[in-house]
């Protein structure tokens, strides 16, 4: 019976739809709030050609949040 529960709970949760990189910065500062080159060193090194909104902000908040070591030149 706790299977049933189960399938039925992920039945029930719609997947979100994902869309391509380039929709996404298109419209990034909708959805994010960040311009474009936010987003562009955020997906940098990204290897998706699709993903959804959810997981698009959530990318870009994260590399907001990195810690950058700053190094001295001599």
């Amino acid at each position: 019976m706790s299977k049933d529960k189960n399938t039925k709970k992920a039945a029930d949760k719609p997947k979100e739809h994902e869309f391509t990189i380039e929709e996404l910065m298109l419209h990034c500062e909708a959805i994010t709030g960040h311009k474009r080159e936010v987003a562009a060193g955020a997906l940098y090194g990204c290897n998706k050609d699709k993903m959804t909104k959810t997981e698009f902000k959530e990318r870009v908040d994260k590399f907001l949040k990195k810690v950058i070591e700053k190094k001295e030149v001599k």
